[in-house]
């Protein structure tokens, strides 16, 4: 038996949700993205590879001068995703 079973301390998310990864990107792979894979080409900041990566960057930005800069690039590339304003 777990010890939070013992104490009656129910855990806050299931254990599955914990085994969840984010997509990594290598130096490797980031180097060898085109530059229409990132916001900022110039600067090659905030990779949007995939639509993960483009949710990351929203989170990333948010509260950020560059916000709405990430927001009009992810919504070019994938107009799938739900962005709230």
């Amino acid at each position: 038996m777990q010890l939070s079973a013992i104490r009656g301390i129910v855990p806050s998310r299931p254990a599955a949700a914990k085994e969840r990864k984010m997509s990594k990107l290598t130096s490797a792979q980031r180097q060898h993205l085109p530059k229409t894979d990132f916001v900022f080409p110039k600067t090659r900041r905030y990779p949007i590879e995939d639509a993960a990566h483009a949710r990351d960057a929203l989170a990333r930005s948010s509260g950020k001068p560059e916000h709405a800069a990430v927001v009009a690039a992810v919504s070019r590339k994938f107009p799938e995703i739900d962005i709230e304003s």
